[in-house]
């Protein structure tokens, strides 16, 4: 219980803190199905096959975040089976914002992904600087040295912005930490959770 004052001496409300009467029907604000539903019980995605993942990774070309979403609210049930779909269609992509999803999913694959890693390495040559960020937290939590030579050949980058992102990528590869890709002073007070 809480207790709050508002402005009337010896007036106070309680608010309680306790969970809405139906909350299992509530949606989950971190995915877009009910909490109650978990993978196993969901199963559309683990059903797929090749034609019609690469229908769903094709629909991440547009400008329509709605539709980009919907798409990968199917293809998430996939896990790490989507990212080499996603490496073939990263270099026929045409909108930014394709390129820049496409990268920015295969973050949490680029440990175990040999395609993530390469879509990351495809990312950092792009044209738009929000897509060539993606690439380095692609490489930067991937923590693999054998990006080091790529993102070094970013350090003379006509962007600013480009160049400081390689910079925090090679200092957080260098010393096998992810965290310093976003704690770029070496603080210890901020975290990148994947």
């Amino acid at each position: 219980m809480v207790a709050v004052s508002r402005g009337r001496i010896g007036r106070t409300r309680s608010f309680s803190r306790r969970r809405p009467r139906f909350w299992f029907l509530v949606k989950s604000r971190l995915s877009a199905r009910p909490p109650l539903l978990s993978r196993s019980f969901c199963g559309f995605g683990l059903a797929m096959d090749d034609d019609q993942i690469r229908t769903l990774v094709a629909r991440f070309d547009t400008n329509d975040n709605s539709v980009r979403n919907e798409a990968w609210q199917q293809l998430r049930e996939l896990d790490e089976r989507v990212v080499p779909f996603f490496e073939d269609f990263f270099g026929h992509a045409k909108k930014l914002a394709a390129r820049r999803d496409i990268a920015f999913h295969c973050i949490r694959y680029a440990r175990t992904s040999e395609a993530a890693f390469r879509v990351g390495l495809l990312a950092i040559g792009d044209k738009s600087t929000i897509v060539r960020y993606r690439g380095c937290c692609v490489l930067a939590y991937s923590l693999r040295r054998d990006a080091l030579a790529a993102l070094t050949g970013l350090l003379d980058h006509s962007d600013a912005k480009t160049v400081e992102d390689a910079k925090a990528a090679i200092d957080a590869i260098r010393n096998q930490n992810h965290h310093y890709f976003v704690d770029r002073g070496h603080s210890g007070q901020m975290f990148w959770e994947v």
